[in-house]
């Protein structure tokens, strides 16, 4: 339903083709590739871009990414950053399903930036390493679930509230250098199929 909604909004508001990557089930469980935490059934990757016209079955199986971060991880490409992200990511936050969407700090940046006053939606979206091209949307259990549990909306430690966007950034950037240093992470886009919704 939230991704039916969300298309339909931004179809409304001609900003493009809402493009779906990894998805959970329903019900959760495992699939092929993907991350351990879509396989509870309540995440879904939405690509940070917005075709104006209907990709190919070869471009969705090979898609290329726009990776909307510099290199220096501090601040968006200005000439990738365009009205219509910020629109598709505000959108979703402000969805009544939705709990929390993580973006990479440098968007996350980029959206207070852009929010000007209206920044209570701004709550719903953390700043997380990776996610250079991509959210990660949470949605929130269905009201007929017996097992599922939501996460508690936390504001405190790493997860800042999203009016304290430098204190997020700043954070979230020594966690991440932090992490590289550890691990020599990279940002890698796997090779999976993607979907365009309709």
């Amino acid at each position: 339903m939230f991704i039916q909604r969300l298309s339909s909004q931004v179809s409304n508001l001609s900003l493009g083709t809402v493009l779906i990557g990894d998805m959970g089930m329903p019900a959760g469980g495992r699939f092929n590739g993907g991350h351990a935490s879509h396989q509870t059934g309540l995440d879904v990757d939405i690509f940070l871009q917005l075709p104006k016209t209907r990709w190919t079955s070869a471009q969705l199986l090979r898609p290329q990414a726009l990776d909307l971060v510099s290199r220096d991880g501090k601040h968006v490409v200005p000439t990738l950053w365009k009205p219509e992200i910020f629109s598709l990511i505000k959108l979703a936050a402000q969805d009544k399903d939705v709990t929390r969407i993580f973006v990479n700090p440098a968007i996350k940046q980029q959206l207070c930036l852009d929010a000007g006053t209206d920044r209570d939606w701004l709550r719903k979206v953390r700043p997380w390493f990776q996610h250079r091209a991509h959210m990660h949307v949470r949605l929130r259990c269905p009201a007929d679930s017996l097992e599922c549990e939501d996460q508690p909306f936390t504001a405190t430690g790493r997860w800042l509230r999203g009016q304290n966007c430098k204190a997020g950034l700043n954070l979230q950037n020594r966690e991440q250098q932090s992490l590289r240093r550890r691990h020599r992470l990279r940002c890698r886009l796997p090779a999976r199929r993607y979907w365009m919704s309709t």
